[in-house]
């Protein structure tokens, strides 16, 4: 069982003893679809991680009419309805206009830093003795970048023979190798909700 499992666990335990309604509030690393379904019947806030996909449309896909425009100097805020781990919950979602100018600038800087070029490189070296190592190697590679993805994915055999040179139908084969190509490109869905600077707050529904 994991840290945010064990949580979850112990918040049960540590409710029971209380004899006042309370209002948990937790960091957004506790807002996973299994957290939310085991604290169903609990009340509490936190922020949501913005690498959920239904997280990143809410951001992306808001109307200027939908605003609400706060009483501090260059913030607005809009509620949206939520079903996340089929949950019913309520997301505000909030921009701050200082936030955004720096969020650009900083993403901007994370995209150009991960781009990877060097490891894209080392997976296209014939090192791979089989295809499923080639391909777990590259599925280890994708799931380290934040704003990159990898497409048009090739596997290639490579051969390699007793005598060098051009082989003939004679010459044995003593290995076969994997190389891997593709092309790495940015994940706009990812990037782009970053640079609104905008963060969504979690609460539950039935309060």
């Amino acid at each position: 069982m994991d840290d945010k499992s064990v949580f979850v666990e112990r918040l049960k335990e540590f409710k029971k003893s209380w004899n006042f309604e309370g209002v948990n509030v937790a960091d957004s690393a506790l807002y996973t679809k299994d957290n939310i379904i085991a604290m169903r019947e609990m009340k509490w806030k936190t922020r949501v991680i913005l690498t959920i996909k239904m997280a990143q449309e809410a951001i992306l896909n808001i109307a200027a009419h939908q605003w609400t425009y706060s009483e501090i100097s260059g913030y607005k805020m809009v509620e949206k309805e939520s079903d996340y781990g089929e949950v019913k919950q309520k997301w505000l979602i909030v921009e701050s206009e200082a936030r955004k100018k720096s969020s650009i600038e900083q993403v901007n800087k994370q995209v150009e830093k991960q781009k990877a070029s060097t490891s894209i490189r080392k997976l296209s070296q014939p090192n791979f003795a089989c295809e499923p190592n080639a391909k777990m190697a590259l599925e280890k590679l994708s799931n380290s970048f934040k704003y990159h993805k990898i497409n048009h994915i090739i596997y290639q055999k490579i051969a390699e023979y007793e005598q060098s040179g051009r082989p003939s139908k004679l010459v044995i084969t003593t290995q076969i190798n994997y190389r891997i190509t593709g092309e790495l490109e940015t994940k706009l869905e990812v990037s782009e909700s970053e640079k609104l600077g905008r963060k969504i707050y979690f609460s539950n529904k039935h309060y």
